[in-house]
């Protein structure tokens, strides 16, 4: 099954497992709460998960997916691969991750991998984990904070404002201001700004320079 917010990347990976040997999709969704439901009615074996729609809330729909069937197996798939972001993923129950800059050969074999009964991560962010502990003064300081820190910091530095969070995350505008402050005070800032400035640094999140062609 597969499950991601951008149809030309559902459906490009449809097709490519699709005409892939022994493997089929049985269904794919652009949603989180359809995916759920998707589940109870199908039996995948393996979901692509994409866990940036919005703001890491795939991980609340990973673990949602795995109390509802323990035995399934989920790739996280995520245009970032801050060294924080696969850590994350596996603590949740995840038995791959995979960025969108994957081939497609890369994504097959992560399928065939992990429906084995094995973990996949791919080579280069494996041998980046691997030495990262040489390298510490590279070393993300988003990695200090906790799965619901991270969540609102990526909401926080793309635009929401407290009240919205609060009510995407189901909590209380007084708590997501609890979060936001340890967040700063973990990482240091004094602002907004500097949470977004120091996430472009570490590559949490990009710039997009192009111009918007949708309405071409």
């Amino acid at each position: 099954m597969l499950v991601d917010e951008q149809d030309f990347v559902r459906l490009g990976l449809e097709k490519i497992l699709n005409d892939a040997q022994g493997i089929k999709v049985v269904a794919e969704t652009r949603s989180y709460d359809e995916a759920i439901k998707l589940l109870r009615n199908q039996s995948p074996h393996v979901v692509l998960l994409d866990i940036h729609m919005p703001a890491l809330a795939g991980l609340d729909a990973l673990r949602k997916m795995l109390r509802i069937n323990n035995e399934l197996k989920v790739i996280a798939v995520t245009g970032n691969d801050d060294d924080a972001i696969p850590t994350m993923v596996f603590q949740a129950g995840a038995s791959g991750f995979l960025t969108k800059r994957a081939s497609a050969e890369e994504a097959l074999r992560a399928v065939r991998v992990v429906h084995a009964g094995q973990r996949y991560l791919s080579p280069d962010i494996a041998q980046r984990l691997a030495f990262k502990r040489f390298d510490a003064p590279t070393k993300s300081p988003f990695e200090m904070l906790s799965e619901r820190e991270m969540q609102i910091a990526v909401l926080i530095v793309n635009g929401e404002r407290p009240l919205q969070i609060a009510n995407k995350l189901c909590l209380s505008p007084k708590t997501v201001n609890g979060y936001r402050y340890r967040i700063f005070e973990k990482l240091n800032i004094e602002s907004d700004v500097e949470l977004t400035k120091l996430a472009i640094k570490n590559h949490l999140i990009t710039i997009d320079t192009k111009v918007d062609t949708a309405d071409e």
